[in-house]
């Protein structure tokens, strides 16, 4: 394959994802109030106000509900309906542990974390250094969260 062909490969797979992200903004999934979950955790970004509220509901350390709310930028906004789809139905270790990662994979460039495709798109943002807080928030809120 010629760097032509893999540099339109890649530009298609970019575009993509800033599709599957910019769904997910304007269709969150999992958006929705948190009072009266199990457990709930927050976090805000000072420098713009952002702010992300996950709350989970678990049985037996499975995730069984998992929903974020708050007042945050189209970034924060589709991570976090991403977070939730990703962790839906997994255990509350397995959660801790992508969280702990991805937080990880947004904070250290050196780092190289194995994404499920869900999150193919996390990708485009971690090349962002501006907004890398951005799509942290959620997987902070998820991280303080989990039992």
């Amino acid at each position: 394959m010629s760097s032509h062909e893999r540099n339109d490969t890649d530009a298609d797979v970019h575009t993509v994802w800033q599709a599957i992200l910019r769904d997910n903004f304007r269709h969150p999934h999992n958006r929705a109030a948190v009072q009266g979950m199990e457990h709930c955790g927050s976090s805000r970004n000072p420098l713009c106000g952002d702010h992300i509220e996950v709350g989970i509901d678990e049985d037996h350390g499975v995730i069984t509900d998992v929903r974020f709310t708050g007042y945050a930028c189209s970034i924060a906004v589709a991570s976090a309906s991403l977070m939730t789809q990703a962790v839906q139905g997994s255990t509350t270790d397995m959660a801790r542990e992508l969280a702990d990662g991805i937080q990880q994979w947004f904070s250290d460039d050196s780092v190289d974390l194995p994404l499920p495709d869900l999150l193919q798109p996390l990708r485009l943002l971690r090349r962002q250094s501006a907004r890398k807080r951005c799509a942290m928030l959620a997987w902070q809120s998820l991280a303080k969260a989990l039992p």
